[in-house]
């Protein structure tokens, strides 16, 4: 095995576990923003189909319920989970390798696509760094923590608390506006 082949080994399989992790953080997180158990919680998580109804579900949680800087910081760690689970779902579901002719980029190989202009197509190639995919472990691991910290209740700072409503937005600013 070459020692690219083995850089690329190694980084796929720490995305997969780092990816466990994350999708643990997030669902705990969805736990603690539907106000109820990490058990509950996850339950909630493994009844919607796969990731995509997953962060669905928190986003409108989050823009729900939680307010300010912290619904921004937590949207676009959301944005970036979204983002990653597309070279993730790659690395699943698609043929990869690295082509001999260029070492340092990994191909994946697409089985099939569908456009209305052509129809079904198949064989469709892609190319990216192999440095990305060495990179990405950390980035999902910051994500697992940035999450899991926010779903444990044992690792939650009071503030963190407070940034979690039990009314809505709207009828926070309802409440407000009436106050006046």
């Amino acid at each position: 095995m070459s020692e690219q082949d083995a850089k690329l080994n190694e980084a796929v399989r720490d995305i997969f576990q780092s990816w466990a992790v994350l999708e643990i953080g997030l669902s705990m997180y969805m736990g603690r923003l539907l106000m109820t158990d990490q058990f509950r919680g996850r339950i909630v998580w493994d009844g919607l189909r796969n990731f995509s109804p997953r962060l669905d579900l928190i986003r409108k949680l989050v823009t729900t319920y939680v307010d300010g800087s912290e619904c921004e910081e937590v949207l676009a760690k959301l944005k970036t989970c979204r983002t990653l689970s597309k070279t993730r779902n790659k690395l699943a579901h698609q043929i990869f390798y690295i082509p001999e002719d260029s070492p340092h980029h990994v191909v994946f190989h697409k089985t099939e696509r569908f456009t209305d202009a052509q129809g079904m197509e198949f064989l469709d190639d892609e190319k990216i760094q192999l440095q990305s995919l060495v990179n990405y472990p950390d980035q999902i691991k910051e994500l697992g923590a940035f999450f899991g910290t926010r779903g444990n209740p044992g690792h939650v700072t009071s503030d963190l608390t407070l940034s979690i409503h039990v009314k809505t937005k709207w009828h926070r600013n309802l409440t407000s506006a009436t106050e006046i």
